[in-house]
């Protein structure tokens, strides 16, 4: 989907997640894009990858994924699936090791329950209490890769170059 179209469509949603759990909707939207492939792939309305832990009380469904993880411990991370692991060697040099497995996913039955529910991940996972306190969208991406987000490596400077590419869609922004 084009930025532009993706914009329009789930900005207002962004919004709305920015009123309720003051998390700022450019931030939101970034990540949005990112882990859906700008809504391509945003099965049971989970734009965000955020995966249905024992605590999860809602829909859930299962699906592929990649991970990253700098050990091969099958006993410490367990999937219900495991498809493929693939040592590599980062940027830096590190051996790590990308995991092709099937997880555990929150699904939802709208849009917009699933842009709300985001918001609140974020204030109910104390391991993100410092990126509640950032100042800026970029601050708080930082600061929510640091927590662990994701395992990729870059994902801090994925979504903030995500973000400053879809500034040029806020209101007042200059085409």
């Amino acid at each position: 989907m084009e930025k532009s179209t993706f914009f329009k469509l789930y900005y207002p949603g962004a919004v709305l997640c920015e009123r309720e759990t003051q998390i700022p909707a450019l931030a939101t939207l970034a990540q949005a894009a990112i882990e859906s492939s700008w809504g391509e792939k945003a099965p049971g309305n989970n734009f965000f990858g955020i995966k249905a832990d024992k605590s999860w009380k809602g829909k859930r469904q299962t699906l592929r994924t990649r991970e990253v993880f700098s050990d091969n411990d099958r006993k410490k991370h367990i999937f219900p699936d495991v498809h493929s692991v693939t040592q590599f060697k980062d940027d830096k040099g590190k051996v790590k090791y990308e995991w092709i497995v099937n997880d555990y996913f929150r699904a939802y039955d709208t849009v917009a329950e699933g842009f709300s529910d985001h918001g609140k991940f974020f204030h109910d996972n104390p391991r993100y209490a410092m990126a509640l306190q950032a100042k800026t969208p970029y601050e708080f991406a930082d600061a929510v890769a640091a927590a662990g987000y994701a395992t990729g490596p870059g994902y801090a400077k994925l979504w903030k170059d995500v973000m400053s590419g879809l500034k040029e869609f806020l209101p007042g922004q200059k085409k």
